[in-house]
């Protein structure tokens, strides 16, 4: 039963990615509804999608898949584990122009690694060089509050005798 001629499984995989993009802290729920969605109306409503003879039609897919997603995990924490991106950021300039060379070096890193895998690095390096307090982190420490914020023997309420 399309509408507007667009079929009701893409409108409700735009509706996933629409959900996916404002609910963006819980990705993992919003996807699995998605997928649970799309499969309910094609299994119940649609009635013409054979679910188990889909999957052993595309169970090398899926294994490959299931692999390359694996081999990316283990990456990402061998990486972590290497401690490099602890040391990288010290490296890295402290103002805009440290995104940028990280940048560069997942870009460079790409050209012979898989781009996902250069991506998941720059990543794991990015996301340390926010929680250790260099780069970034370092700038935002030093540049005052957008609002000014009152010690707290400052409040409204009056201290309890």
């Amino acid at each position: 039963m399309p509408l507007l001629n667009i079929p009701v499984e893409f409108l409700l995989f735009a509706l996933t990615l629409l959900e996916v993009a404002v609910l963006h802290t819980r990705n993992f729920e919003v996807a699995v509804t998605g997928l649970l969605a799309i499969t309910l109306y094609k299994g119940l409503a649609a009635r013409d999608m054979d679910l188990i003879a889909h999957f052993l039609h595309e169970e090398r897919l899926v294994l490959n898949l299931l692999g390359l997603l694996l081999g990316f995990a283990i990456l990402a924490r061998h990486f972590e584990l290497s401690r490099v991106p602890d040391w990288l950021p010290r490296f890295l300039p402290d103002d805009w122009k440290g995104g940028f060379v990280l940048l560069v070096l997942v870009a460079v890193i790409s050209s012979f690694l898989d781009n996902i895998a250069a991506a998941i690095i720059g990543g794991v390096v990015a996301g340390t060089s926010t929680s250790t307090g260099s780069a970034s982190a370092t700038w935002r420490e030093s540049s005052p509050p957008a609002t000014p914020v009152a010690p707290a023997r400052w409040s409204a309420t009056p201290p309890r005798p």
